[in-house]
């Protein structure tokens, strides 16, 4: 199986900043000046000007049809002159990140509560076993949690992704009845519950609807009028999150009709069908909801919670060392002791040139096989609030005993962030392939820029310490500790080398009149003079430098791990997929200083034992005896299972698929549920999971 190295990895946190009055960084004798630092390109630079672009439209192919959307292009950023540049601010947070490493400080902005509270999806191993009834009293304002037992029914896709199950709706209470065949007569019957939709992540489960009736009370929450109850927040944020994921990337989703049910029961009361389980911390019960059993969950805990000592520093009496050399705006803000100029390119600066990238997309801290570190030995799924550990149960059916695996969840005491997060060097990467969801960028593929750090009452530890963070201890042009820089750099770009020019003390002489004097100060000298009061930590530098290594890679390639989807494309999002299919299945990170790096690659989905027995020549058949089918084969006599309320899409049962068939109805012709018609394939639409057809004149 092919490898490569994950384009980003961590500098793992320590114990936290040492955090002082901001008086007592700066005692003794201060040093100001300056430092011309030479910047040279390794890898192609980009420093896209964000406020100016040029729209081009493009056509791309989606299945069978083809839009046009609008790609845009972007400048490098120049100076008024025109002259190639890049913003000192750009520098400024360059170099400060890399100071916060080394020093282990602190992390100056955090995502504030309640804007977006985390929600994170359980995977298909970690299904939740557990289903309840959120019950509203509007009498008493209270929110009342049950465990539910489930009698339910297997059904067709097209039944419940509808939002409608034979009229009914999700959260609808009925009279029901179960019969012997293993169905539920609904709308009559000796008992009563309230309705639920199942859509399953794994295909080859199957969906199904369920009538839930309420067993055990699990909590109780009763708000002040005007209120929202956490248990409401709890199950509303799992269900917005997965439906505004689901519109975004302009999929349907079935937890649209549970959103408006828990809407409706927050307004007229009722109940409201969920997934849910109860863990203990510190005393207290903490409820966990979701619309699914594999879903998302809302987490309790809060940035600040997760970062612990790594939080914003918030008062001037209380600095971490980043925070006290290049200032804060907490507290009333203290301005920062460095100036940083834009860096001007140089005579060898080569014209920029335009290069399409792959998609980029935003960090996903939901990733918890590489963002979170494993909290114990046994976890086999963790996030921000808890882990989770394989567990049975067993039960009594026909006078046998049945043994279920499922994850038994346990509070976690404290959350387990990798680190801060770093880009390793590779190559550049361009696609041909011109969408709304990339962009062609100018990049400047060879060339060297200069800029200026003014420097005003530091100390001379400090001093050192920038100087270390400028050249990684290395002060040469061709130093192989190399930074990132710019856009680009998870697909190889903004490789650059910063190595100090000049260094220039300023001291003021009052003889012979008042004048300034500047001495020259070798750079490695100076880092050469780092005592025991350097606030730069060993531990941190050594991974950074592992990080920072521009060889580090060796032959294996720095790319985005990727997984074969059930059509056998590659895509991010598969290798996610298939990684959390199985308990025994997850890969974590290496760590940064490993000897091996890479991941595998182009992962392919596990195959069940039984199918690995019978080998992969089977025509006509997936993974687990699914039916196949292709492009312009003919079926005969197919049901049709229902029909849109306009009349004008049709449903089909496909014998043998574990997905449905969908037409829109052909002008002139009328369809009734429960018809038989023949069909063609026209293609599987991967993105409603369902196959096109195109029904044959009778």
């Amino acid at each position: 199986m092919p490898t490569a190295i994950n384009p980003y990895n961590f500098i793992p946190f320590g114990l936290g900043p040492e955090r002082r009055p901001l008086d007592e960084y700066y005692t003794g004798k201060l040093e100001s000046g300056w430092i011309d630092v030479r910047l040279t390109v390794k890898t192609p630079l980009i420093i896209p000007d964000g406020a100016k672009y040029t729209p081009e439209r493009v056509t791309v192919q989606k299945g069978t049809r083809t839009v046009e959307e609008e790609h845009r292009h972007y400048r490098f950023f120049r100076l008024p002159d025109k002259t190639p540049a890049i913003p000192g601010s750009t520098l400024r947070g360059l170099l400060r990140s890399v100071y916060e490493a080394a020093t282990d400080s602190c992390l100056p902005f955090l995502q504030k509560e309640p804007d977006h509270p985390i929600s994170q999806r359980t995977p298909i191993y970690a299904a939740f076993k557990d289903r309840g009834l959120l019950f509203f009293d509007q009498n008493t304002n209270t929110w009342t949690l049950y465990r539910a037992k489930a009698f339910t029914q297997k059904v067709c896709k097209e039944d419940v992704a509808s939002g409608r199950y034979l009229g009914y709706t999700q959260g609808q209470r009925l009279k029901f009845a179960p019969k012997e065949d293993g169905t539920l007569r609904l709308g009559s019957g000796d008992r009563e519950g309230w309705l639920q939709f199942n859509v399953p992540v794994d295909p080859s489960r199957p969906y199904h609807v369920a009538m839930l009736q309420p067993v055990e009370k699990l909590f109780e929450e009763r708000v002040a009028e005007g209120e929202k109850a956490e248990l409401f927040q709890s199950l509303h944020t799992a269900v917005y999150d997965t439906v505004k994921n689901a519109e975004r990337n302009r999929l349907p989703s079935a937890q649209n009709d549970l959103l408006r049910c828990l809407k409706r029961v927050a307004k007229e009361g009722g109940a409201v069908p969920c997934y849910c389980f109860v863990v203990e911390r510190g005393g207290r019960k903490l409820v966990y909801l979701s619309g699914a059993a594999v879903g998302r969950v809302r987490q309790r805990r809060n940035w600040a919670d997760i970062m612990g000592k790594h939080v914003p520093c918030g008062k001037l009496d209380c600095l971490c060392p980043a925070c006290a050399l290049f200032g804060t705006v907490q507290d009333g803000g203290t301005a920062g002791r460095l100036r940083f100029s834009d860096a001007r390119a140089l005579e060898d600066c080569e014209k920029p040139v335009e290069r399409t990238l792959p998609i980029l997309s935003t960090p996903r801290t939901s990733s918890f096989e590489f963002y979170l570190r494993k909290p114990h030995e046994d976890a086999t799924y963790w996030n921000f609030d808890y882990y989770g550990v394989r567990s049975s149960s067993t039960y009594e059916k026909d006078g046998r005993t049945v043994t279920v695996e499922h994850t038994e969840y346990r509070d976690l005491p404290e959350a387990t962030p990798r680190g801060r997060k770093m880009y390793w060097h590779g190559e550049p990467q361009t696609t041909n392939r011109k969408s709304r969801q990339n962009a062609t960028m100018e990049a400047v593929d060879k060339g060297s820029f200069r800029f200026r750090i003014w420097f005003e009452s530091i100390t001379r530890t400090q001093l050192g310490d920038l100087l270390w963070c400028i050249s990684l201890g290395n002060n040469s042009e061709t130093g192989k500790y190399r930074h990132k820089l710019g856009h680009g750099k998870p697909v190889g770009y903004g490789s650059v080398k910063l190595f100090v020019e000049d260094l220039r003390l300023r001291s003021f002489s009052s003889e012979g009149g008042f004048s300034a004097c500047l001495t020259p100060l070798n750079p490695e000298e100076l880092m050469g003079e780092q005592d025991r009061e350097s606030a730069l930590l060993e531990e941190q530098k050594g991974v950074l430098l592992a990080m920072t290594d521009f060889y580090a890679r060796g032959k294996n390639r720095v790319a985005y791990l990727t997984g074969l989807d059930n059509r056998r494309r590659e895509t991010i999002y598969s290798w996610f997929q298939i990684n959390r299919m199985s308990a025994d299945n997850v890969l974590t990170l290496p760590e940064p200083a490993d000897d091996d790096l890479t991941l595998p690659t182009r992962r392919e989905r596990p195959v069940a034992a039984e199918d690995a027995e019978q080998g992969d020549d089977r025509s006509g058949e997936a993974p687990g005896g699914i039916r196949r089918f292709s492009r312009g084969e003919r079926l005969r006599e197919v049901t049709v299972k229902g029909l849109s309320g306009s009349g004008k899409d049709a449903f089909f049962l496909l014998p043998g698929a574990d997905c449905g068939g969908h037409c829109r109805v052909p002008n002139g012709m009328t369809l009734r549920r429960g018809q038989k018609v023949d069909v063609v394939i026209k293609f599987y639409n991967d993105r409603f999971d369902n196959y096109e057809v195109e029904v044959l004149q009778q």
